[in-house]
């Protein structure tokens, strides 16, 4: 609209200007671009998301929103679903400890991983034994924690709920 309102008229300007056609991505394609993006929602939303859940929003989004294209529609159900698994969480756990607290040891569990790693590649082998030993104890604690009442993860069912939602939101907007 605004390219024909005001490019279109003036053809000097338009003669300085080419257009580029970026056709949309394929589901295998958008599937990888979200997992990219993943770690970033990860972070934004303090959860995890399942390669399955991701392979859903893209399905998702490509069955049930026609307005938009991929990959924008199924980060957007990506980052609606992060949104409502926070918000369970907090709904289920007093004032959200408990999930401040799987998330503080998912993030120490990972730099316990990166370190020892690190270690391993300069052979200070006496540090990764201990890191490991740490990483195991990290280890259980996250699965005890996940294992209390409102796991944090964003899953493929959630999702197939998330959008039929939206289905129906839209559904009503276009029957007033």
């Amino acid at each position: 609209d605004e390219y024909r309102k005001y490019i279109e008229r003036d053809p000097a300007l338009e003669r300085r200007f080419q257009p580029v056609t970026v056709p949309e991505p394929t589901q295998d394609e958008t599937i990888q671009i979200l997992q990219g993006l993943a770690p970033k929602y990860e972070k934004h939303h303090q959860l995890r998301y399942q390669l399955e859940a991701l392979e859903a929003a893209v399905k998702l989004a490509s069955q049930y929103i026609a307005d938009r294209y991929l990959p924008d529609k199924a980060i957007d159900v990506m980052d609606e679903a992060g949104s409502k698994v926070r918000q369970q969480l907090f709904q289920l756990s007093e004032d959200g400890e408990s999930a401040r607290e799987r998330w503080a040891v998912s993030q120490e569990l990972d730099q316990v991983k990166e370190q020892k790693k690190a270690a391993v590649a300069v052979e200070r082998y006496d540090e990764a034994q201990r890191l490991k030993v740490r990483e195991v104890e990290l280890t259980e604690r996250l699965d005890a924690l996940k294992s209390a009442p409102g796991g944090q993860t964003a899953t493929a069912g959630l999702l197939e709920e998330l959008v039929a939602l939206r289905a129906q939101m839209r559904e009503a907007v276009v029957a007033e």
